[in-house]
């Protein structure tokens, strides 16, 4: 078969020959065949456009524009005709060709650099170029390998196998047509997730915005060597007293409220399990730490953070229902306990708690404030819940081809609005002596990226530790994660570096029920080979560093804040010293 680009481009091989990419329904054969796709880009001279790529051939070819895919993607047409169609502008072209191995015959990527570009062949073989970066060989010796030739001008001449019995490739005609013509951007599918596009910025509530992390810059300079693991004093001192003030509050406000208007006593009961299990109470430590490190009191925090508490744990009882998960910190979840229909109900009697609980503010904190707050709450909610909605449809669209980027952008809206980012804001805003919003907007910009950055750490190491923890001290199930499909960094890269993807994938796509621990198994072990654990082990501790260096930075928050006189509260560890040793905590707790 002979490839030529009729003067208007040259083809050479730009990308990966893998193994197990892809079926090819075209071939009849008695015996089954993996395949290996070859990836051919056609260069375009500069400035010059194109809208169609045409192959001819008796298979059938797949044909992509700036890495857009055709319609005629696997179509496998009867005439062996297939067109590509792109609305964006490219410098190149990308053609797809399918190729069938024997069964069990493996293919390997090997990458040769060249003029800055790369040439992968399989099995090993590594092609010569003409120095001008294109493949002198790439054709078939019989033992998979793919070898071929060129004419000196970039072309590529021959694309043939030696051994029909060994190899089968899509043919296609000797000739490239290019049409010239003006093209535009393709729009991204949704049918798979989010098509939003890859947020760059994250608004704040009083209008402002920070910078998500980026991919690549998150990771460019690695980690110190390990620090020295948290202050146990001070987190376990601070920990507990805050758990001690919160589920104090909570009770209080339950019983007041069961009391009044004959309320129904079994359901104000139920509302007592989620928030007195053993709960790490982070979210009311770090709100009540940031009004003492601000100069303000700890009891006048508590109200606002009892009722943060009780948002985590309705959002708690939620998630669970959607997720399907069978623990919650050592205990059955309570929808397996009392079933779904009373637990969603549960739930919400939570949110209207929380709502109650933040109307006792006006006494505490003033009106201003407690408006203040109930704006953070609102934002902090509809952030949750849109994070909430992006993750469920990537699992309900068993979405594969996610970045890190993405998975940034959803946790960012999911987890470190309401865990980190908001009780942070909220603990500066009523700590601070003004209620003037004005005055705190770089204070505020300067908190919220750090909890945004910690947070995500933070939401990495918990699902690091739902694949290695131990069920003990981490209170979840372990790999619950994987059997509720939920896209993860290491799910995500896995799925991108692994040559079993199709598999992953395929496990993925079952129901939670059906899910068999050897499949949870092998998609863990291909996790360890694919280097998936180290990178998301590697990105918690960059991201954790990068907290450090922002936090230091936030001369604002006081060295230290000893007990004020009339200061109802237990603690003068709860204020800056809590939030620094919490970077450490987030990164080598094992809970």
């Amino acid at each position: 078969m002979a490839i030529s680009s009729n003067g208007k481009a040259d083809i050479h091989c730009d990308q990966q020959l893998t193994s197990n990419q892809a079926k090819s329904d075209h071939y009849s054969s008695n015996s089954k065949h993996d395949s290996v796709s070859l990836t051919v880009s056609i260069e375009m001279p500069k400035g010059q456009r194109a809208e169609k790529i045409e192959f001819q051939g008796n298979e059938g070819t797949v044909v992509l524009a700036n890495e857009s895919y055709s319609n005629g993607h696997s179509n496998g047409h009867s005439n062996g005709h297939s067109n590509g169609h792109s609305n964006g502008q490219a410098d190149s072209v990308l053609v797809k060709i399918f190729i069938e191995l024997p069964n069990e015959q493996e293919a390997k990527k090997n990458n040769l650099q060249s003029n800055q570009e790369t040439t992968l062949v399989a099995n090993g073989h590594q092609s010569s170029t003409n120095g001008n970066g294109h493949n002198e060989d790439l054709s078939s010796n019989g033992n998979g390998h793919i070898e071929a030739s060129t004419n000196g001008n970039g072309h590529i001449e021959d694309l043939s196998s030696n051994s029909k019995s060994q190899l089968v490739m899509v043919k296609t005609a000797p000739e490239v047509k290019v049409e010239q013509t003006q093209v535009n951007q393709p729009k991204q599918d949704d049918s798979n997730g989010w098509s939003g596009g890859k947020a760059t910025n994250i608004p704040l509530p009083n209008g402002g915005s920070i910078q998500l992390p980026d991919e690549a810059e998150s990771i460019v300079n690695p980690p110190d060597a390990e620090k020295p693991q948290f202050d146990k004093t001070i987190i376990n001192e601070t920990l507990q007293q805050s758990r001690q003030a919160i589920t104090g509050r909570i009770m209080q406000f339950i019983d007041f409220k069961r009391d009044i208007s004959g309320g129904y006593a079994p359901l104000y009961e139920m509302l007592k399990d989620y928030p007195f299990r053993k709960g790490k109470m982070l979210r009311p430590t770090m709100c009540i730490s940031a009004a003492r490190a601000m100069g303000g009191m700890g009891d006048r925090a508590l109200t606002t953070a009892a009722a943060l508490e009780l948002y985590h744990n309705a959002f708690l009882i939620h998630d669970d229902i959607e997720d399907g998960s069978e623990s919650r910190r050592g205990k059955e979840t309570l929808h397996h306990a009392i079933g779904v229909a009373r637990a969603i109900n549960v739930g919400d009697a939570t949110n209207v708690l929380a709502v109650g609980l933040l109307l006792e503010n006006l006494s505490a904190i003033g009106i201003q404030k407690t408006l203040n707050v109930l704006h953070e709450i609102e934002f902090m909610a509809q952030q949750s819940v849109e994070g909430q909605a992006m993750e469920l449809d990537w699992v309900a669209n068993n979405t594969g081809q996610l970045t890190d980027q993405d998975y940034f952008t959803m946790c960012v809206k999911k987890t470190c609005w309401y865990t980190f980012m908001t009780p942070l804001r909220i603990g500066l805003i009523i700590g601070h002596p003004t209620a003037n919003l004005t005055e705190l907007v770089k204070p505020l910009a300067d908190i919220t990226r750090f909890g945004m950055i910690l947070g995500i750490a933070f939401q990495i190491q918990d699902d690091l530790l739902n694949i290695l923890g131990d069920l003990k001290t981490y209170g979840k199930e372990i790999g619950g994660d994987i059997y509720e499909g939920k896209r993860t960094i290491m799910l995500n890269h896995v799925i991108a570096n692994s040559n079993a993807a199709d598999r992953i994938l395929e496990i993925l796509a079952l129901p939670r029920e059906q899910k068999k621990a050897e499949q949870i198994e092998f998609i863990l072990e291909e996790m360890k080979r694919c280097g998936s654990i180290d990178h998301g082990w590697y990105l918690a501790r960059t991201l954790a560093n990068q907290a450090d260096n922002i936090f230091e930075s936030m001369d604002f928050l006081k060295p230290e804040s000893p007990l004020q006189p009339g200061e109802n509260w237990g603690s003068s560890l709860q204020d800056r010293r809590f939030l620094k040793q919490l970077i450490n905590y987030v990164i080598y707790r094992n809970l």
